[in-house]
């Protein structure tokens, strides 16, 4: 009885002390947009979601995945946890330079936060407000195409920074992402939205998801003539079936058919 008591004990001190030390953060993107350069911006940022306050993070692995279609790689600026915070002291960080790779993978940027000193992890990642890590621009190639940003949930991990060493991650408890198309229009209506391609042989004019202007070949009666000029789309009439004649050299009848733009 009394080894049961005492094993029943030991469970529930460690249930106790795994609740004290659970950890969650939720990984944010905030985005903006220069026309001006055709620039479609993300800032990748970290909230404590695990009702103690502040956390302490240790090394941190994020992936960060795109249509490269879409989009094209551009520029990286860490904001921190990069050895700009002088939080130690008002002197020195605890972190160093971040380490990415935009080239290796198509597609994908892999982020690496590097913590230099264990016992001194800093700043903190808060709760009810967004600590930023980097910005990442990108090239827009195609505005009205969804830029398809999210993460990587299999490759991102958030270490505690006691111990430092991957037993003790962090829980991510939200992955932010980016699926919606038309988010980066600048001068273009947008896919779908009605144009003029100034081709009168051509009928539903639409944008494509790369702001070309573009109408379709079609030919409804299946008369030979394009519905864009065809005065009677919807039916095959009398002169459209007439055929060429002559009767000594005289011209008896027919119909011009201009079937080519």
């Amino acid at each position: 009885m009394k080894r049961f008591l005492k094993n029943i004990t030991g469970l529930f001190f460690l249930l106790i002390v795994q609740t004290a030390f659970g950890q969650s953060i939720d990984l944010s993107l905030t985005t903006s947009k220069t026309c001006a350069t055709y620039t479609y911006c993300v800032t990748i940022g970290m909230e404590s979601t695990s009702g103690s306050g502040t956390q302490n993070i240790g090394n941190t692995s994020l992936l960060l995945t795109y249509d490269p279609e879409a989009i094209s790689y551009q520029s990286y600026t860490s904001q921190h946890f990069d050895g700009s915070d002088l939080c130690i002291g008002g002197s020195s960080s605890s972190w160093l330079s971040h380490a990415y790779d935009n080239t290796s993978l198509s597609g994908k940027l892999n982020l690496s936060l590097l913590l230099d000193d264990n016992n001194n992890s800093c700043p903190n990642v808060t709760e009810g407000a967004v600590t930023d890590v980097a910005e990442v621009c990108f090239d827009i190639l195609q505005q009205g195409s969804s830029p398809n940003i999210t993460f990587d949930s299999l490759n991102t991990h958030i270490n505690s920074d006691i111990p430092n060493d991957g037993t003790m991650p962090i829980t991510i408890s939200a992955f932010d992402s980016l699926f919606t198309a038309g988010v980066m229009l600048c001068d273009c209506a947008g896919a779908g939205t009605a144009c003029n391609d100034q081709n009168v042989y051509t009928v539903n004019d639409q944008f494509d998801a790369n702001c070309n202007c573009a109408g379709e070949y079609a030919d409804n009666d299946m008369d030979g003539i394009y519905d864009g000029i065809d005065p009677c789309i919807d039916m095959i009439y009398e002169a459209e079936n007439a055929e060429w004649g002559y009767i000594d050299s005289l011209f008896y009848g027919g119909v011009i058919r201009n079937t080519e733009p």
